[in-house]
């Protein structure tokens, strides 16, 4: 079978049959690469001229030969074509620096998730251990808690913060303890003692910020109009 610049190219393409793709292997491990005419009269005509072109066009032949035949190889490491889909596979790297950029992006995925956990739990626990209330527009307010209740009283707050004990007081309220409390005046740091089953009067004093408490028992000790008028405000018999 004659080698000729149609079958290479056909070659290259990948358009051959069998017996010409096999001709064409024979041809390449062979020692000369010599194309065949398809007039053999005219090989005898040839110039050194017509040699020389022939030699260029062998070259640039065998080199886009094997450039197709090296993408070919790659192109079949990497992927691998099934009956319904077509599957690529990465292929392999053992440069360490892809390793380590690859470790980097594993350890600040766990950092970030690891973070948002942090963040996520103190908010809960927050919310558990610190309670807040207001009232601004009822002429009372109940707000009930497992371990106590506040009644307030219009443009009146309470917080108490669970872990620390801190207490703030604006306006008046009404505190009923379901267990023994012992708290702190955020403001001037003294300290307040609550017994289970008690209700107390607080309010805020407008000279000193102070917490001024006072139980249901101790009200009768206050001056009549004062007493009057937490007892209508609370309704209080």
């Amino acid at each position: 079978m004659k080698i000729t610049k149609e079958l290479l190219e056909r070659y290259a393409l990948g358009q051959c049959t069998k017996l010409e793709a096999t001709a064409v292997n024979l041809w390449l491990e062979s020692p000369s690469l010599s194309l065949d005419d398809d007039d053999d009269d005219e090989l005898e005509v040839y110039t050194a001229d017509d040699a020389t072109e022939d030699s260029l066009i062998e070259l640039e032949l065998w080199q886009e030969i094997s450039a197709h035949m090296q993408e070919s190889a790659t192109k079949s490491h990497t992927a691998e074509r099934s009956e319904n889909n077509l599957v690529f596979r990465p292929t392999k790297s053992n440069d360490p620096t892809i390793k380590f950029a690859a470790l980097i992006a594993i350890a600040a995925s766990l950092m970030i998730i690891l973070g948002m956990g942090w963040w996520f739990y103190p908010t809960t626990a927050d919310k558990e251990h610190f309670f807040n209330a207001s009232n601004s527009d009822k002429a009372v307010m109940l707000w009930e808690e497992d371990s106590f209740e506040f009644t307030l009283s219009k443009n009146s707050s309470a917080s108490i913060n669970l872990q620390s004990g801190n207490m703030a007081v604006s306006g008046d309220v009404l505190f009923s303890p379901k267990k023994d409390f012992k708290l702190y005046d955020k403001h001037n740091n003294t300290s307040l003692d609550f017994r289970q089953g008690e209700v107390y009067f607080i309010s805020t004093d407008p000279d000193t910020s102070e917490l001024v408490v006072y139980s249901k028992s101790q009200l009768e000790y206050l001056p009549p109009i004062l007493r009057k008028h937490i007892r209508k405000q609370f309704h209080l018999t």
